[in-house]
């Protein structure tokens, strides 16, 4: 049953505003549909169309509207257009994935709590500076969504230093949300990375191992502790010349008494376990997978532990007294580092004739600049062991190799050996060798929270509190775009297309005799629609 009826209308030159009502049965259940409708005619018909569905609006205002058409308070119809309001969408689904992975939860609704969950965000929308949040800000409903103002920049920066003081406490209460099926942790990788300092005043930066090739520039150490996925657990900052070892035995700790966990996996590369951490890992009654550098494999061989002929394409489980390696040859791995090896001696040939031709065109020239240039070239390119050159009596550079020195150089290309302490009665060797590899995903978060998606850099921060504390939001944000990526990675957009689409939902603004109301679009467009249901959310019917 359909019913159709006026409530109050009103002319503007010819047009009828009014409202309508709309009563639909279905099921025994009546549906009342409200709607802000105009009449018209054009070229001698009647034309209808709708200005504002009202069914979801607060009843005091549809009240309003009503008084205004009977009362003809109202003089123009404009006053019922609408303009476009702030992004909501990103903001909105940003917050959603906060919740879902206990990050709201830890952070509780506290004024710190909030800010923070603005600083996550802005990282991942904007990426600007503290100083930046703030024009940012003002073009996303973040009043709206989690119900604060927009914080002073001193607020936002003396928010790093409270959020530093309660980094342990909101990485616990994370660590126990995600893991409520009391089924902890058992699998940990961990790795280190650089990041360079454009200025001279931070509180923890110095020269140290620069991995970003900036000469000159001072740093800070990261090291991330992930589940074996590449979630983050933890995140810990160093002062830039602290070596990698050094960074290792804070996190046994860290998962022996903070986390709580007795049956503990660490996997680590080669520069980062080493024997002083192996001991301090049997020690605590923990398990190791890491791996052997090539000079330690060499020296395997020729103890006659290993053969060469053992590396190929399948895993190989090796037993030597205390010790368990797992070793395997990745033969698209050596094609490639022997294509490389190909393509730097190509290099260094191609200098030597650039060098002979200046020598031959100016007799005056030493030689031995030509050689020394050439020489720091090789060295540069790593095959000082396989290469030299010397000049002839026709003062022509030659490049020298030793007898099979090549072939040796070649030996091992796309080697690679594992060692563990892990039982081969109770762990099969493809476990280990699957588990190293996940280090891949700790490589992938560094990428991200570094460069491609979160840039930590440039950072403008001085203070040593505040300096963690924006490592551990860029760690945090981390996880949420991870979480987006994964939901969405059977759809057809980059992370980039998919944050776009979300920025690009807007609420909208009706004015009514004076008062805002604010309504989000029914309807979304196709790629917005497929990324909230690969998220299984749905935009909220209110405001």
């Amino acid at each position: 049953m359909l019913i159709w009826y006026n409530i109050a209308y009103m002319k503007f030159n010819g047009t009828q505003v009014y409202i309508q009502k709309i009563n639909r049965k279905q099921n025994g259940k009546v549906y009342t549909s409200t709607i802000l409708t105009r009449s018209y005619r054009q070229d001698g018909k009647q034309k209808r169309e709708t200005i504002a569905v009202l069914t979801k609006w607060p009843q005091h205002l549809v009240v309003a509207i009503e008084a205004a058409l009977k009362n003809k308070t109202a003089t123009d119809f404009k006053e019922f257009e609408f303009e476009q309001g702030k992004s909501y969408g990103a903001l909105y689904v940003m917050n959603e994935i906060c919740k879902r992975l206990g990050i709201a939860n830890a952070l509780a609704r506290t004024s710190y709590g909030k800010t923070t969950l603005l600083q996550i965000m802005a990282r991942i929308l904007n990426n600007g500076s503290q100083r930046a949040i703030g024009n940012w800000a003002k073009l996303n409903a973040v009043e709206e969504i989690l119900k604060m103002e927009i914080p002073t920049l001193d607020e936002r920066y003396e928010n790093l230093s409270i959020l530093n003081d309660r980094q342990k406490h909101i990485e616990n209460k994370i660590y126990k949300f995600q893991h409520q099926d009391n089924k902890p942790v058992n699998i940990y990788l961990y790795d280190v990375t650089s990041s360079y300092f454009e200025g001279q005043k931070n509180e923890l930066a110095a020269f140290g191992y620069n991995r970003d090739g900036k000469k000159g520039k001072k740093q800070i150490v990261i090291g991330l502790l992930c589940d074996e996925t590449g979630d983050p657990i933890s995140v810990e900052v160093f002062k830039g010349n602290t070596n990698d070892l050094q960074t290792f035995s804070s996190q046994l700790k860290k998962v022996k008494h903070r986390f709580n966990v007795q049956d503990v996996v660490m996997v680590g590369d080669k520069g980062m376990i080493k024997q002083v951490q192996i001991d301090d890992i049997i020690e605590k009654g923990f398990s190791y997978i890491t791996t052997i550098t090539k000079g330690q494999i060499q020296t395997l061989i020729r103890n006659g532990v290993f053969q060469l002929e053992m590396f190929e394409d399948k895993i190989v489980d090796i037993q030597d007294g205390e010790d368990r390696y797992v070793i395997r040859c990745n033969h698209v791995r050596k094609d490639e580092i022997a294509f490389n090896r190909g393509q730097r001696i190509e290099s260094i040939k191609q200098t030597i004739e650039v060098s002979n031709l200046y020598l031959s065109e100016h007799p005056r020239a030493k030689a031995s600049t030509q050689i020394s240039k050439i020489t720091d070239k090789i060295k540069k390119l790593k095959l000082s062991k396989a290469f030299n050159v010397s000049v002839d009596d026709n003062n022509v550079v030659q490049l020298n190799t030793g007898d099979g020195e090549l072939t040796k150089l070649a030996q091992l290309d796309g080697c690679y050996a594992m060692k563990t302490n892990l039982s081969c009665q109770t762990v099969e060797p493809k476990i280990i060798h699957d588990r190293y590899k996940d280090l891949a995903h700790v490589e992938y978060a560094f990428k991200n929270i570094k460069t491609e998606q979160l840039h930590v850099r440039p950072i403008y921060l001085h203070r040593e509190d505040r300096t963690r504390a924006h490592v551990f939001v860029c760690s945090l944000a981390y996880k949420v775009i991870k979480y987006l990526r994964e939901k969405c990675s059977h759809l057809s957009y980059t992370l980039n297309e998919i944050i776009d689409n979300l920025k690009a939902i807007n609420y909208i603004i009706y004015d009514v005799n004076g008062v805002a109301v604010k309504l989000l679009p029914k309807k979304l467009h196709k790629a917005q629609q497929e990324i909230f249901d690969a998220l299984n959310l749905k935009l909220p019917s209110k405001m």
